[in-house]
């Protein structure tokens, strides 16, 4: 990843002028990916409690030590880099300490062979994610196509982001339902299907309720609440806002989906229902917002994340053997 970031800032000449700050951005997030791997075993071994701690200490001491240095240097390059610093150190008190209860490294017991299969196993991940971002991120190119041919104003493209701020945010939903999933993975480990099934049910009950709770205040609440926040005035797109609530709700059932899907091991199948939401997007945001401009923009996304549900919901029902169309004996 490392050596891919160094032939990308030498061979791209626009990133020369930022080159610094661009690449201990981009270190940093080594770190928080090397984190994610101590969290992993620690979510493996049902520690949940120490994948918390590390996630809300590491970055809180990162920022805080980001704002520190950014306010007594003035400089941006070295409060990057001191953040990043800060993120490795804590990874070396905190998480490689806490990981020697549940596992010892030893790195004459690695093969390549072992790296090699771990890399197939997680590229359809990779594609994924990848993909995933490509999609949120479509109608905001769409936005800023027709701005530079001057076909819409200043501010449309900050209020769209205004807007889609709480959609990200919705997404941090999965963060509280982890625990569920977790225990789906044991369950099936333990070949107990009967509670796996049950707990499963209850677990798109809760994302259910949960959404249309999240939908019904962020109908009626988010706007004047993002109108305050941003010092904004939001009002002519609550039509936009509803619409983007639902893409969001999509999305959060489509994770859920994926996440059930990859405990199966069917990681791999997802990749079609991905590009799926990203070839629905690629077709609809130009045209979607060259007409409607912001609700374009958000019809657009409701369209990928819908087709990127419908292909999950497919994939789910054909092969995941334990659902009312398919028990598995």
């Amino acid at each position: 990843m490392v050596l891919l970031l160094v032939m990308y800032l030498i061979f791209n000449t626009n990133t020369h002028s930022n080159l610094g700050i661009i690449f201990w951005v981009s270190f940093f997030r080594v770190s928080e990916a090397l984190s994610d791997v101590f969290q992993g075993l620690f979510q493996q071994k049902e520690r949940l409690d120490i994948a918390g701690k590390s996630l809300f200490l590491r970055n809180t001491i990162s920022t805080i030590v980001f704002a520190l240095t950014l306010v007594i240097s003035k400089n941006l390059l070295w409060s990057v880099i001191s953040q990043t610093i800060s993120s490795f150190v804590f990874i070396a008190l905190f998480d490689y300490p806490h990981s020697k209860f549940f596992h010892r490294l030893n790195l004459k017991s690695v093969r390549l062979s072992n790296i090699i299969n771990v890399l197939k196993d997680c590229l359809p991940l990779f594609i994924n994610a990848f993909l995933l971002v490509s999609i949120y991120n479509q109608p905001k190119y769409a936005l800023n196509d027709i701005f530079n041919q001057g076909l819409i104003g200043n501010g449309v493209q900050r209020d769209f982001s205004i807007l889609f701020t709480p959609i990200f945010a919705m997404n941090l939903m999965i963060v509280f339902l982890r625990p569920m999933i977790t225990q789906l993975a044991v369950f099936l480990e333990e070949k107990k299907i009967s509670h796996f099934v049950t707990y499963k049910n209850n677990l798109f009950k809760i994302l259910f309720g949960t959404c249309t709770l999240i939908f019904l205040i962020g109908a009626f609440i988010a706007i004047p609440a993002l109108d305050i926040v941003y010092g904004t005035n939001l009002k002519q797109y609550q039509t936009s806002f509803v619409v983007l609530l639902l893409g969001g709700i999509a999305s959060t059932f489509s994770t859920v989906c994926d996440n059930i899907l990859t405990i199966f091991r069917k990681q791999h199948f997802l990749v079609i229902s991905f590009i799926v939401g990203y070839i629905v997007s690629i077709l609809t945001a130009k045209p979607l917002v060259s007409k409607f401009e912001i609700f374009g923009a958000s019809l657009s996304f409701l369209c990928a994340m819908i087709a990127w549900l419908l292909a999950s919901l497919v994939i789910y029902f054909v092969t995941n053997p334990y659902t009312i169309f398919r028990r598995k004996k």
